[in-house]
């Protein structure tokens, strides 16, 4: 729910940090490719565009979770 809202929680370690800052900037990019690009180059561009980095903050976010695990 704090993400939905654009808020950190109070108490978070850098992997959440990054986890958040991941998710928040492909939430920033994604509306921005899908309007932009998609005047530009077609609907269906900006919305591979907006995917492309979606996925990519996911597997971001997913790797450092993954990292934290294993050494936890």
């Amino acid at each position: 729910m704090a993400l939905a809202h654009g808020h950190l929680p109070w108490r978070t370690g850098s992997a959440t940090a990054v986890v958040y800052g991941l998710m928040m900037i492909g939430r920033l990019i994604g509306p921005w490719s899908i309007g932009c690009v998609g005047d530009r180059l077609g609907l269906d561009v900006g919305i591979l565009i907006a995917a492309g980095v979606l996925f990519i903050a996911a597997l971001a976010a997913y790797l450092v979770s993954r990292r934290d695990r294993k050494f936890a």
